[in-house]
């Protein structure tokens, strides 16, 4: 028969635990320090920290029924000395088991229980009949409640009542925790024997299902009776409501405020929405007057209103076209494209930016006046309107280099036309006019030099969809040359005059004489 077991100890070196390799000895002794059985030998057994581990086989005994004091006396010497063995102090008692006082074979049958007599256990029948334990090869059952710490049991199979200071329940698998009942009131589920919160709960899961929870219906936290959401959360105003981190950092938060938080734990808005980070919105609804389109609306969606899609921001008034302020009032400026020039709109970059304020435009590279272009590269620029006057200080100049120019002839305009025009004196129609304004009129001009006259775009008329004849417009830079033709052709007669004047007082003279 085996009569093998595990003993282990803590061996103390020079009043230090030991850290090296030993060899050990066990005999037992009777109360009269006689040998009992054969001596267990163990050579080499590493001791770690003081702590040692023997597989103890005495042999020689067939059972131990507890009725002789037997002691274990354990011997020890350095493996790397070798020689005689120390027998160490206490040596120590053997128990039948724990809690027991002894044990002795007393030919049980089946369906029979342990019972104590006050001085020993033996197998004895059940008062009042058989067990109410059913065996059957390696499982026990019992169809009945069962009460462990109690002697009044509840109205549930199994009914487990603790001390203060003691846990009442752990259960493992393989080994691994995966349900206690803590002490302090909490529950924890998961493979780590971890303290939960005080009547609280603690899960913790393992591998690639870590952290999982799955719950078949609604779940209330603060709340002991959630509504139909899936998930309702009561808070009181006592600080944070929920918090979601990765990696140790707050992604996500809710404030007793009301408000949320999202990327940081920042403490957000009343009510409101703190975005710590990029915001991408991927929709395309297209922003119109209506409600309910565009990507992202601010402000009462029944009152004034901003709407914007992909390419547009769209003011609007309860479904109506409204007015759309920037940097309206308080504001030091408005940039455009990451400029740092001052003024009230600024639009390029910080080393070339166009500035404007209320009632100057300028353009600027690294901080210094530089040339401002309208429409460089072809079109129609249009400043103001009827009856305005337009200030220009400086020089006032247009391209007329002959390599920018083709087709090139002589302007067959000059004295004939001009004489055929008809300056004015005329007030501006809708302007509150202090002088009269002199100039032509276009429709007069067009009669004689059509080239000078210009038609304007209405663009607000006809977008209101009025039918209007285009305003006309005249160049009178374009007239310069006429005027020029118009003096030399002029030119040339005074001089014609003055030579036949020159002729005449020649002949007078003569004829004087």
């Amino acid at each position: 028969a085996d009569h093998s077991f595990n003993y282990q100890g803590e061996l103390v070196d020079s009043g230090s635990p030991a850290n090296d390799v030993y060899d050990f000895q066990v005999q037992m002794v009777d109360g009269n320090s006689q040998d009992v059985g054969t001596v267990s030998e163990h050579i080499g057994v590493t001791v770690t920290n003081g702590l040692f581990n023997l597989d103890v086989e005495l042999g020689g005994i067939d059972y131990f029924d507890g009725y002789e004091n037997y002691y274990f006396e354990v011997s020890v010497r350095k493996t790397s000395v070798g020689g005689a063995y120390t027998a160490l102090s206490p040596v120590q008692a053997l128990q039948a088991v724990p809690l027991a006082t002894n044990l002795v074979n007393g030919s049980a049958t089946a369906n029979q229980v342990l019972t104590f007599n006050g001085f020993q256990w033996q197998p004895m029948d059940p008062a009042g009949g058989s067990s109410p334990w059913t065996e059957n090869s390696a499982n026990v059952s019992y169809d009945g409640t069962v009460g462990i710490g109690a002697t009044t049991i509840a109205n549930v199979d199994l009914f487990i009542n603790s001390d203060t200071g003691r846990s009442p329940l752990l259960a493992r698998i393989n080994n691994i925790p995966k349900l206690s009942v803590n002490a302090n009131g909490g529950t924890t589920l998961g493979f780590v024997f971890a303290a939960p919160p005080v009547n609280g709960l603690l899960v913790q899961g393992v591998s690639d299902f870590r952290n999982n929870v799955l719950i078949d219906g609604n779940v209330g936290i603060g709340t002991v009776n959630p509504p139909a959401a899936d998930l309702q959360i009561d808070a009181t105003i006592d600080g944070d409501v929920m918090r979601v981190r990765v990696a140790g950092t707050t992604k996500f938060y809710l404030d007793d405020n009301g408000g949320a938080g999202v990327g940081s734990w920042v403490t957000p808005p009343v009510n409101g929405l703190q975005v710590s980070g990029r915001t991408r919105l991927t929709d395309t609804t297209d922003a119109t007057l209506a409600g309910g389109s565009g990507v992202l609306v601010i402000g009462a969606a029944a009152g004034k209103n901003i709407v914007m899609d992909g390419n547009e921001i769209m003011a609007r008034d309860n479904g109506v076209a409204s007015t759309l302020f920037v940097g309206a009032s308080g504001s030091t400026g408005t940039h455009v494209n990451g400029t740092t020039g001052s003024g009230l709109l600024a639009i390029g970059a910080s080393t070339s930016s166009i500035q404007i304020d209320g009632d100057d435009i300028q353009r600027k590279v690294n901080g210094a006046a530089n040339t401002l272009f309208l429409n460089f590269y072809g079109g129609n620029v249009r400043i103001g309107s009827a009856g305005a006057t337009t200030t220009i200080l400086g020089t006032v100049s247009t391209p007329s280099d002959k390599r920018l120019k083709e087709d090139i002839i002589d302007l067959p305009y000059g004295l004939a036309e001009i004489m055929m025009l008809k300056p004015k004196a005329y007030n501006w129609i809708g302007v509150d006019n202090a002088n009269k304004s002199f100039g032509l009129i276009a429709q007069d001009v067009s009669d004689v030099m059509q080239e000078l006259v210009h038609e304007l775009d209405n663009d607000r008329e006809e977008k209101e969809g009025k039918s209007i004849d285009k305003t006309l417009s005249l160049s009178y830079t374009e007239m310069i040359p006429v005027l020029i033709n118009a003096i030399q052709e002029q030119q040339l007669i005074i001089e014609e005059q003055d030579r036949k004047i020159n002729q005449l007082i020649k002949a007078s003279k003569k004829f004087i004489q």
